[in-house]
């Protein structure tokens, strides 16, 4: 990918044009790593914190109160040794002073979690600056099983921090698995010469070595001599069990997640040191929150990661299809594939429905890791996160010689997506107590406010620069959306705050700088993380909810309901200030009306090309928590209306998205279509109905609305064919070709509205029609004289309706944008299972002649409306019949 991009001349220099106060630190980065760790002074002098900074040079400590540096330490000439004290938390540094030969220890304390990971850095960066590492590695010839269960001849290194694998033709690394991301190790039960490592996606790696033995005790004392860790040794592990345990427990959840159903693949190509060309793969995403890959050839699992690991995603803004997984802990992962948008949706869908709302973010560029203090898997400190927020709050106040991407990309490698300690004002002010931070500007809801609006200053000259200059192209272009794309997540960090939450519209310029984003002017990147931005504002998070408490703070945080828009339902004053706070960032937002026009523009114009995934997902959730129940209470009822008559100009290129491949964007397309009917007039309601059947969406609901799995999928796709179904004639008539007459009669049983009331589903009616009772009634088998239905004919339906729908999305992706028809008028389904059982105008006789009771109902008409009529068609039966048992069976009824 690099190697393309130079072909193209992306890393030419950059535009001029650009205004240098904005320019990208294009150098190499000062520092690997950095962590955070309280020094032992000497001679009395106490302990206090330090930044330590690592890179291929040495170490630089910082004091974190001033930032000025104290002290820098370089490899072989100063800093002669470092490791770990019997102390669970001490590092150990030898140092040189210069011009002595004797070294003096110097001690560290580091945070929970964090010693293990500092001298891993140490010993990486030592490595890179000495090209050999403290320690000799020993290697071993292994022959590695792989998840064919074949064996494959390989060498393991043992260094002091990892392991390696190498090819053992060329020596080339192959894979490393560095002992802190070792949650494991141990031999084999049933084969004492088998090394099994797991490693910290649950993954098994299983090598045959003659010397098993000595590798694990090699692993095991490098762990706690150079880097403070003991290893948890297991040998339960069979060899022979290995190729169906090589997943571990998240090859075991995924295995439940693909039994449901609830996955979606996406064809890409992988780019591994391991091979020299591209590999075909198949990812796929389940709704449980596992990213699974598969070998495209042979379909077999090659590993599996749970989304949660995830620590961002690079969209390449150079390359239309590459992307790179990045993980918290272990390397990141290199594809590309035409359905890059697709898979990126759905894997925020995916990960925005996972238990706590994991909040993965979105980026043009790979994370510069060096920014970070401390490891990625573990909370930054909160020190840290206060001195970041004050680096850019001072930019605001009094200007800053450092440039304004580095403060913004520091800002962001060291505050979580939603906002992290923010959220919660009481802990940010005690880390700014304890850092001393005092004066004008120094409360806490001040600094976030005063960041928040130097962001939106940067984001506003980035957006003036991009109108202005149109001709920006390459480097220049690129190096602009990643700027861009960095201050507005920079917004969306400080917006998950309360005070950032509560007083971000009150910014001058604000909300017209976020919807100057939403254009055709700028790359899908900037507009999604502007859109972001916007749904953050008019949907406040979790942890905004929970810190919008009453004034005297006796507001419940747990009596917020997660799924209304106004902050739930828990009591009085609380609810009101989260209400209000809503209500007034939709009112300053959903005001301009050139914008939404803009937004629906654009998701039109996506639906109907099938393309920029992305930013189809982020103006969907805008608009749902703008228009859709319960998130439209606090929605002004005037620009809701202005909004559902923008939507609803889309007309059928809104059904476009109900086939769309992230369920999220299908989802909330139903939820627009549902809000639409309250809000459009009856001609409307009735082009929106005769839509419906045209794009084929009646079909797909109704198969959902009996069929789904899912209580919230079912329930919307029965509002929706009650919709589209209620007056309109054409529709009644394609139900009465694909269902039952007897099962359609549900729809005329009567409505239980107390137990309705009582049901937070409700009851799904249509024109008086009760569709929850139908579907209801489907899942069930029946054996009555005017209806016959069976699992077989449920499956004839289900299979009737999967083809349909094969074949018309098979005939809409030939004729791509071209406008065409569903033939609905055509359609029926017929039930060979039905066929078997003897019928009369609708009447099974043999189930009829067998109950009493049904008989004499039929008497009555209760199923049969004419009596005289069903007994002519019952002898004219009779005289055609040539079977004995079916004459007779005519005479009895």
């Amino acid at each position: 990918l690099a190697k393309e991009a130079r072909q193209r001349g992306d890393d030419a220099p950059m535009d001029p044009r650009i205004d240098p106060t904005l320019e990208l630190e294009t150098g190499s980065l000062p520092f690997d790593a950095r962590f955070y760790a309280t020094k032992h002074g000497r001679f009395g002098r106490g302990k206090y914190r330090r930044l330590i900074c690592v890179n291929d040079k040495g170490i630089v400590t910082v004091n974190s109160h001033s930032m000025q540096t104290t002290n820098t330490w370089c490899f072989g000439e100063e800093l002669s040794s470092f490791a770990p004290t019997s102390s669970n938390v001490e590092v150990e540094f030898g140092i040189s002073e210069r011009g002595s030969k004797k070294a003096k220890p110097i001690k560290f304390s580091c945070d929970s979690g964090q010693r293990e990971f500092l001298l891993l850095e140490l010993h990486k960066s030592f490595e890179r600056f000495s090209s050999k590492p403290l320690i000799s590695p020993r290697s071993f010839s292994v022959q590695k099983i792989t998840r064919s269960g074949e064996l494959r001849a390989t060498v393991l290194a043992m260094k002091a921090y990892a392991v390696e694998q190498l090819d053992p033709g060329d020596g080339r690394p192959l894979a490393s698995y560095d002992i802190p991301d070792l949650q494991s190790v141990g031999l084999c039960s049933d084969a004492r010469d088998a090394l099994v490592l797991e490693t910290s996606d649950g993954r098994y790696h299983t090598f045959l070595c003659a010397e098993a033995a000595d590798v694990l005790s090699g692993i095991v004392r490098s762990a706690k001599d150079h880097l403070g860790l003991e290893m948890q040794v297991q040998s339960t592990h069979a060899r022979s069990s290995f190729p169906a345990q090589r997943l571990g427990r998240p090859g075991m959840l995924l295995a439940s997640d693909l039994a449901n159903g609830a996955a979606e693949e996406f064809s890409v190509r992988k780019y591994t040191s391991r091979h020299a060309d591209p590999v075909a793969r198949i990812l796929v995403v389940t709704r449980g929150g596992f990213i699974a890959e598969r070998d495209a050839r042979t379909y077999d699992l090659v590993s599996v990661r749970a989304v949660s690991s995830l620590l961002s995603v690079v969209r390449r803004a150079e390359d239309p299809q590459a992307f790179v997984l990045e993980f918290q802990r272990g390397p990141s992962r290199f594809y590309s594939s035409p359905s890059r948008d697709d898979f990126i949706a759905t894997l925020v869908d995916v990960a925005r429905s996972l238990p706590g709302s994991v909040r993965l973010h979105v980026q043009p560029t790979e994370t510069r890791r060096g920014l970070r203090v401390g490891a990625w898997h573990t909370p930054v400190d909160s020190e840290i996160e206060a001195l970041v927020l004050k680096a850019a709050a001072d930019a605001g106040d009094n200007g800053t010689a450092r440039s304004p991407s580095s403060i913004v990309d520091e800002f962001n490698a060291n505050v979580p997506y939603d906002g992290g300690e923010y959220s919660e004002l009481s802990a940010l002010r005690r880390a700014l107590t304890r850092l001393n931070i005092t004066g004008e500007g120094a409360g806490a809801a001040r600094m976030i406010t005063g960041a928040l609006g130097w962001f939106v200053y940067i984001a506003r000259r980035l957006s003036e620069d991009a109108s202005t200059d149109t001709g920006a192209a390459g480097a220049a272009h690129y190096v602009r959306t990643r700027q861009t794309v960095a201050v507005l997540q920079a917004m969306h960090r400080l917006v998950g705050s309360r005070a950032g939450f509560e007083h971000f519209i009150e910014l001058p310029n604000a909300a017209v700088t976020l919807w100057s984003f939403v254009s055709d002017g700028f790359d899908d990147s900037v507009v999604y993380a502007a859109l972001e931005v916007i749904d953050a504002l008019v949907f406040p998070g979790a942890a905004v909810r929970a810190a919008l408490v009453d004034d005297d703070g006796s507001g419940s945080a747990a009596g917020s309901d997660s799924s209304k828009g106004s902050g739930g339902s828990g009591g009085g004053k609380r609810h009101t200030t989260v209400f209000h706070v809503v209500r007034r960032n939709k009112d300053a937002l959903l005001a301009y009306r050139d914008a939404l026009e803009s937004m629906t523009a654009l998701l039109g114009r996506h639906a109907w090309s099938g393309t920029a995934a992305m930013v189809v997902e982020g103006v969907v959730r805008v608009v749902v928590h703008a228009l859709c129940a319960p998130y439209a209470d606090s929605t002004d009822a005037e620009h809701a209306q202005s909004l559902a008559a923008s939507v609803a100009q889309l007309g059928r290129g809104l059904f476009r998205l109900f086939q769309h491949r992230c369920r999220g964007i299908a989802s909330g397309a139903g939820h627009i279509m549902s809000a639409l009917a309250t809000r459009c007039s009856p001609q409307t309601a009735s082009a929106i109905q005769r839509a419906a059947l045209a794009e084929g969406a009646l079909l797909r609901h109704l198969r959902a609305a009996i069929f789904a799995e899912n209580p919230a999928e079912q329930d919307l796709s029965l509002r929706l064919v009650a919709l589209w179904t209620s007056g309109s004639v054409d529709a009644m008539a394609l139900l009465a070709r694909t269902l039952p007459e007897g099962l359609l009669g549900f729809l005329q049983e009567p409505r239980d509205d107390d137990a309705a009331a009582g049901d937070t589903r409700g009851t799904v009616t249509g024109g008086g029609l009760n569709w929850a009772r139908l579907a209801q009634e489907a899942r069930r088998e029946h054996r009555r004289a005017d209806l016959y239905w069976s699992a077989a004919m449920r499956a004839e339906l289900r299979d009737a309706l999967d083809a349909e729908i094969r074949a018309w999305d098979e005939e809409r992706a030939l004729f791509g944008e071209r406008l065409i028809s569903w033939n609905y008028c055509e359609f029926r389904v017929t039930y060979k299972t039905a066929s078997r059982e003897f019928s009369v105008g609708g009447v099974f006789l043999r189930l009829l002649a067998a109950d009493p009771k049904g008989m004499d109902a039929a008497v009555q008409g209760a199923f049969v409306r004419d009596p005289p009529a069903f007994a002519a068609q019952l002898f004219h039966r009779f005289l055609l019949e040539d079977a004995p048992e079916r004459r007779i069976l005519c005479l009895r009824v």
